[in-house]
C-alpha cells in the first residue's frame, strides 16, 4: 500500500516539475524577449566614472520617421512628401551660448552647425529625414547646444492630409533624440507633437538608459551584452515670448537645457526569467520534494522513481568502462559477491548491500536473481536443501529492530538470527 501510493506521489510531483520546468525555462523567458522588464536607479551627487565609460557620445538628432506613417490614398510615401519638400518646411538650429568659447578655452574653434541627412529605411526603403546636431567635446565630456525648431506647415498641408493623422488637428510628430543612434530614438523616445501657430519653450535634463543588443541571448541568462546612451528627458513645457518665427501656420520649439542638481536617472533592461534562473528554480524545487519524499519514505524521488539504491559507487560516466571496471573491483575484490551469502552469516554488510549501496554493476547480465534480497536467500534455502542441513519450507524476513531478526516458518514456528 505504501509502495503504491509513494509511486502515485512520485508520478504527480514529477509532472508538476515537467510544467513548471517548461513555465520557467522556456516560456517565461521568450515572453520577456518582446515585454522587457526594466529597473530604475537613481544616482545623486557624482556619478561613477565607470558606469558612463561606454556609454555613447550624445549628439541631437530631430527627426521624421516617415516609414511609420501610413499612407490614406495608397500612394507612396517617398512621392508625398520629398526630401526637399521635407527640409524647406522644417529647419532645426544650434543656439550656443554666448561664452562657448571661453568655456571650451578655444578661441578658433568653428562651432558645430547641424546637417540635413535621410537615411532609407532597410526594410521599405522609405527615408527617414533627420537633422543631425553635434557636440563639442571637452577633455572630460561633451557640450551639447540648445535647439531651435521651425516648422513652416503651409507647404505640408496637402501631404499631411493624405497622410494618416492620429486625430483631427493636423501635426507633425518629430522624434527628438540624443542616443546618436537613429534605431535608439525611434524606439526609445517619444515623439513631440508640432501644431500649425503654437510657439513653445522647453527645458530639458538627461536620463541614462541601458538597453540589451539582443534581446533572445539575453534570454539565455549568459549573453547579457549591452549597450548605453543618453536619454532626453523635457522637463517642462513654456510659451515663448521670445519667438520671432511666427504666424498662423508657422510654428517654433526651443530647447534649451536646465540645470539638475536632484538625481539622475538610470533607466536598465533586465532578465526576471532567463533558462539560466528556470534551472535553478526547477533545481531548488527538485530538492525541496526530494527532501520531503526522504523524510516520509526514507528515499528521494528519484530513486522512487527508478528503483535504485541510493548510493552508487561509480557515475554514469563510468559506464563507458563498466567492463573494465567490473573486472578490476572482481580483482580486487574476489569475494564481494560471495561473502556473507548463506542466510546464517547475513548481517549489517548484508543489509546495508541489499538496500544503500548498488553493486548492480558486478551482477552477470545472465543472473537475474543474485542481486535481489529475495534471490540471495532462496538461493542460500535452496543450498542449505540440497546438502540436508534443512528440509526446504518458504521463509519471510521482518526486522524488529536493528540488532534482530525473525524468521517464520509455514508453520508458525520462529527463530532468531
Amino acid at each position: 500500500m505504501v509502495r503504491a501510493i509513494r509511486g502515485l506521489l512520485a508520478i504527480i510531483v514529477l509532472s508538476a516539475v515537467l510544467f513548471y520546468t517548461l513555465s520557467n525555462v522556456i516560456f517565461a523567458p521568450v515572453k520577456e524577449t518582446a515585454l522587457s522588464p526594466v529597473k530604475s536607479f537613481r544616482i545623486s551627487g557624482y556619478t561613477p566614472s565607470d558606469l558612463l565609460e561606454d556609454i555613447n557620445i550624445p549628439a541631437w538628432d530631430v527627426t521624421y520617421a516617415l516609414p511609420y506613417e501610413s499612407s490614406i490614398t495608397g500612394a507612396d510615401l517617398t512621392s508625398l512628401i520629398s526630401q526637399d519638400q521635407f527640409f524647406s518646411a522644417v529647419n532645426v538650429t544650434a543656439v550656443w551660448p554666448s561664452n562657448i568659447l571661453l568655456l571650451v578655452n578655444n578661441s578658433e574653434l568653428v562651432l558645430p552647425v547641424c546637417h540635413q541627412k535621410a537615411l532609407p529605411d532597410a526594410h521599405t526603403g522609405v527615408p527617414y529625414y533627420f537633422y543631425h546636431c553635434p557636440p563639442i567635446p571637452t577633455e572630460t565630456s561633451y557640450i551639447l547646444p540648445d535647439l531651435q525648431i521651425n516648422v513652416d506647415f503651409g507647404p505640408l498641408m496637402d501631404v499631411l492630409s493624405n497622410i494618416a493623422q492620429a486625430s483631427a488637428r493636423t501635426q507633425l510628430p518629430l522624434l527628438i533624440g540624443l542616443a546618436n543612434d537613429l534605431y535608439d530614438d525611434i524606439i526609445r523616445t517619444v515623439p513631440v507633437t508640432f501644431l500649425p501657430g503654437v510657439n513653445m519653450a522647453a527645458s530639458v535634463i538627461v536620463d541614462v538608459r541601458q538597453v540589451y543588443t539582443n534581446g533572445a541571448l539575453a534570454a539565455l541568462g549568459i549573453f547579457e551584452i549591452t549597450r548605453t546612451f543618453w536619454l532626453p528627458r523635457l522637463v517642462a513645457f513654456y510659451p515663448d515670448t521670445a519667438a520671432t518665427f511666427t504666424g498662423s501656420n508657422l510654428s517654433s520649439l526651443n530647447i534649451f537645457w536646465q540645470r539638475n542638481y536632484g538625481e539622475l536617472a538610470f533607466v536598465q533592461d533586465y532578465r526576471e526569467n532567463s533558462v539560466v534562473a528556470g534551472f535553478s528554480s526547477v533545481g531548488g524545487l527538485w530538492t525541496a520534494f526530494s527532501g520531503i519524499f526522504a523524510i516520509i519514505f526514507g528515499a528521494s524521488m528519484l530513486h522512487t522513481l527508478y528503483g535504485s539504491k541510493p548510493l552508487s559507487i561509480f557515475g554514469i560516466a563510468h559506464q563507458f568502462q563498466a567492463e573494465t571496471m567490473k573486472k578490476e573491483a572482481k580483482r580486487l575484490y574476489p569475494n564481494i559477491m560471495e561473502e556473507n551469502r548463506s542466510l546464517e552469516q547475513r548481517g549489517l554488510l548484508s543489509l546495508l548491500r541489499d538496500h544503500l549501496i548498488d553493486l548492480s554493476f558486478l551482477d552477470d547480465k545472465n543472473d537475474n536473481s543474485s542481486g535481489s534480497l529475495e534471490g540471495r536467500i532462496k538461493k542460500s534455502d535452496e543450498e542449505r536443501v540440497d546438502s540436508g542441513k534443512v528440509e526446504k519450507s518458504p521463509v519471510t524476513i521482518s526486522w524488529r529492530d536493528t540488532d534482530s531478526s525473525e524468521i517464520q516458518n509455514e508453520n508458525g514456528s520462529t527463530s532468531n538470527t
